[in-house]
């Protein structure tokens, strides 16, 4: 009996500092789970009105996939080798500008050829849907490693379970909080007609203002991720924002380059 008793009094305390752990691994990730939120928010926000919620789901489920196959990843690599950690996250900052360099340069080409509406390639459903996992699956080894990062110096055990615990987390309330945005115009007709009328004529005029900012907020938030990352790969300490996001353009660019460059090459051969 006694023995139970120790068992239970030891289970009582991991559960206690585990829970404590947890919430420090919350507030670490926060500032990212914002740049999350803004770039997740982008990405659905063109979807058709009437399938959103469906694809949000689609994305909720590739997201916690994405979790099953980075937590046991990264847990691995912090356990025999942690530089292989610092590789992946820099790989994924690389990305992360490619998308926001490659966003911003197809921007103006359209605006450039707004005559020619009729050739510009529009991307199906399926790849929104595709293209927001990917960038997900990239955010997520970042809040990964900095929640990891949180719990240096703790058992193991407790590592692994509050890592775990603010990935998925992560997921839900990032997503969670992108299904109410855009569905703000319904929040905003059933207040109308359940007479808040003034609240919800503002959620409904308001809507086409709060879904191009997010385009805007998403990008520059993606471009500032991938910077910060690079910087902070090879220990550069930086206090601006516009350095992040001017330099992950440039990386962008060059990585642009290069691949439309492979393309060219393969085409002709």
């Amino acid at each position: 009996m006694s023995g139970f008793m120790m068992l239970l009094k030891n289970v009582g305390a991991l559960a206690d500092d585990t829970s404590t752990l947890i919430q420090t691994t919350m507030k670490n990730t926060m500032a990212v789970l914002g740049d999350d939120l803004a770039v997740s928010a982008e990405k659905t926000s063109s979807f058709d009105p009437n399938r959103e919620l469906k694809l949000v789901w689609d994305i909720i489920k590739g997201s916690l996939l994405n979790k099953i196959i980075i937590l046991p990843i990264i847990f691995a690599f912090s356990y025999f080798y942690p530089p292989l950690i610092e590789i992946c996250l820099f790989l994924g900052g690389l990305y992360l500008s490619y998308e926001g360099a490659e966003a911003i340069l197809e921007f103006f080409h359209k605006q450039n050829n707004n005559k020619e509406n009729n050739n510009i390639f529009t991307e199906t459903e399926e790849e929104q849907v595709k293209d927001a996992i990917k960038i997900d699956f990239v955010l997520s080894i970042e809040i990964v490693i900095i929640a990891l990062a949180s719990t240096i110096g703790k058992p193991f055990t407790e590592q692994v379970i509050a890592t775990s615990i603010t990935a998925f987390a992560a997921t839900i309330f990032v997503y969670g909080v992108v299904a109410i945005i855009i569905r703000l115009d319904d929040i905003g007709l059933w207040l109308y007609t359940h007479n808040k009328r003034r609240l919800g004529r503002i959620l409904i005029t308001s809507m086409p203002v709060i879904i191009k900012m997010l385009k805007y907020i998403g990008l520059f938030a993606m471009l500032k991720v991938g910077g910060g990352i690079v910087f902070h790969t090879f220990h550069l300490h930086n206090y601006f924002y516009i350095a992040d996001i001017l330099s992950s353009f440039l990386i962008g660019i060059v990585i642009v380059f290069i691949v439309n460059l492979v393309e060219k090459i393969k085409k002709e051969k």
